[in-house]
C-alpha cells in the first residue's frame, strides 16, 4: 500500500479530472515507480496495512466459501445462480434439493461460514 502526495506528481493536475482518469495516470506513476511516498509513522500504517490485510483475508475466504457451496450445487445438477443460494431464509429450501446426506450436511456446513457476514459487500 501506498499512500502519496497528489501534489509532488504533475501528470495528477494535467487533463480531465474524474475517477477513472485519475485512476489510470495513478496506475501510470506506479508503474514508472514516480509516485512519491508520504511518511505517516510507523504505528498508523501498521495499523493501516493490518486492517488492509484483515479485510483482503476475510473477502477472499468468504468468496471461497460462496464459490463451494454453488460448487456443490452444480456438482449435482442443481442450477444455482444469483445470491438466493446464500440467504439463511432459503438454506431449507435448497439443501432439500440435495437428497445424498454426505453432500447435504457439507452443504449446511458452508453457510454457517458466512453468518454475520453481507452477501453483497462481503463485510461484517
Amino acid at each position: 500500500m501506498l499512500v502519496c502526495d497528489s501534489r509532488k506528481n504533475a501528470l495528477l493536475r494535467v487533463g480531465n479530472k474524474n475517477d477513472r482518469e485519475d485512476a489510470r495516470k495513478l496506475s501510470e506513476l506506479l508503474f514508472l515507480n514516480k509516485l512519491h511516498p508520504v511518511y505517516h509513522g510507523e504505528t498508523g500504517i501498521r495499523t493501516l496495512k493490518e486492517l488492509a490485510r484483515s479485510y483482503l483475508t476475510l473477502t477472499r475466504d468468504l468468496t471461497r466459501v460462496m464459490n463451494r457451496l454453488k460448487a456443490i450445487y452444480r456438482g449435482w445438477g442443481i442450477a444455482c445462480a444469483g445470491q438466493q443460494v446464500y440467504a439463511p431464509r432459503y438454506r431449507a429450501e435448497w439443501l432439500a434439493k440435495i437428497t445424498e446426506a454426505g453432500v447435504r450436511r457439507r452443504a449446511e456446513i458452508g453457510p454457517s461460514m458466512l453468518k454475520g457476514h453481507s452477501v453483497q459487500s462481503g463485510q461484517k
